[in-house]
């Protein structure tokens, strides 16, 4: 009977765990990158693409960016702004808010 304890446990995972997509096609722009969004970072090399940059807020928060440059739509809650940095200028998906709530 006690060998048959972990295979129940493990049933019982597996019927908790959320539902994933099965597939991800990660040659998706938007797959490689969004998950990126609001996480924490120190330089822009920390947020995925060459045009991603880390973003500081008025609170001094540093977060990833997300290029939206060439008319990248940006996710739900985040709103694509204009910024220059280094005599260049981006545009960056950041949040509407201003900050990341998630962390």
């Amino acid at each position: 009977m006690w060998a048959m304890a972990p295979r129940i446990r493990l049933l019982a995972l597996l019927l908790v765990l959320p539902t994933l997509p099965a597939c991800l096609d990660w040659s998706d722009e938007a797959a490689q990158g969004n998950w990126l969004l609001c996480r924490p970072c120190e330089h822009s090399d920390d947020c995925g693409g060459p045009d991603d940059l880390c973003l500081k807020n008025s609170a001094n928060e540093q977060f990833c960016g997300k290029d939206c440059s060439k008319g990248q739509e940006c996710p739900e809650g985040y709103t694509c702004h204009g910024l220059i940095k280094d005599n260049t200028i981006y545009q960056q998906c950041a949040p509407v808010s201003g900050r990341c709530t998630s962390r």
